[in-house]
């Protein structure tokens, strides 16, 4: 039934259906260019007193979040792609399987996050290293993958953030 529809129209039908913006009209909200769902909530203009009814509002509408989610975008995805090309399933690491799926996992769980828990730039990137080291690392099973996986967290905070990992756990020595 829908086999005709090409893949840029369903991004398109997904918008009018919805009500939101697409990507195809030129906006990009969110990681709509990886997935045709908007992040909850998302608006890198977002003054205080806005948002939905109670208030309520999502991590990536405000401060410090807002200004760091394309980074945080552009940084997950060079996780994953590093990850699929580099953690291939084998006989004895069968679940080495990683799609958008996990992608999307990482955002959702920044998104969970109470915006005034998460009150600077440092605290903003701890949490994204964190649920990127909950979906993917959580899966690899052997010291020499997790190495590995530590390497490319680094080298993904170093390219996209310009920080080093070592000063943005400082705190914990």
């Amino acid at each position: 039934m829908w086999a005709h529809l090409s893949h840029e129209r369903v991004f398109r039908l997904y918008g009018k259906l919805s009500g939101l913006p697409s990507a195809a009209d030129g906006l990009a909200i969110g990681w709509s260019r990886c997935s045709p769902r908007p992040a909850v909530n998302v608006s890198v203009s977002a003054r205080d007193g806005e948002g939905p009814a109670g208030g309520a509002r999502g991590l990536l509408e405000v401060g410090y979040a807002a200004k760091l989610s394309p980074k945080m975008v552009n940084a997950t995805l060079s996780i994953y792609k590093s990850i699929i090309e580099n953690m291939l399933p084998t006989p004895t690491k069968s679940h080495y399987t990683f799609n958008l799926r996990d992608f999307a996992r990482v955002h959702g769980g920044i998104c969970m996050a109470q915006p005034e828990q998460v009150d600077n730039a440092e605290k903003c990137i701890r949490l994204w290293i964190h649920e990127v080291y909950r979906v993917f690392y959580d899966r690899l099973t052997d010291a020499q993958d997790g190495a590995w996986f530590y390497n490319a967290v680094k080298e993904a905070l170093n390219k996209e953030y310009g920080k080093n990992m070592d000063k943005i756990f400082a705190h914990l020595d």
